[in-house]
């Protein structure tokens, strides 16, 4: 948790600025499920592809979720898995908002996520069954 007051002998918390993906399930952040409870979030760092060592065919660097012109400059950024953070809620305010993802790429993403945590490979329309509640209705609130 924050520290509002620090001594000289604890060590400093430093933050660098930048992108960050939220990566929690929807009902962990929503404010109508369990969101309103816990205030914490949690984070990977993204980042621009500047090696070019990605492809968006989903081979290969599964620490890594392609994420194509995502600040409209025709780059190739990514979220990183293996930079995981936790911040609190008010920091995720909608004017800092950069993009949201389409109920199919959400899917997309919990496969990488999947696949990078258990090194199970799930194939996406698994997921998206996955995705509907027991009357067949999309999980996901923008579906």
């Amino acid at each position: 948790f924050p520290v509002d007051e620090s001594d000289s002998d604890e060590p400093v918390m430093k933050h660098r600025r930048g992108l960050a993906m939220v990566i929690g399930h929807p009902c962990e952040v929503s404010p109508d499920e369990k969101g309103s409870s816990f205030p914490w979030r949690t984070t990977c760092a993204v980042l621009e592809d500047r090696d070019a060592r990605l492809t968006l065919d989903g081979e290969g660097h599964f620490y890594a979720f392609p994420l194509p012109d995502l600040r409209r400059d025709g780059k190739l950024w990514f979220a990183d898995f293996r930079f995981l953070s936790v911040i609190h809620e008010d920091w995720l305010t909608s004017d800092r908002r950069v993009a949201v993802l389409s109920p199919r790429g959400w899917q997309a993403l919990q496969r990488r996520w999947v696949h990078y945590f258990t090194r199970v490979e799930m194939h996406l329309d698994d997921i998206a069954d996955a995705s509907l509640d027991a009357q067949g209705v999309p999980l996901h609130p923008d579906a």
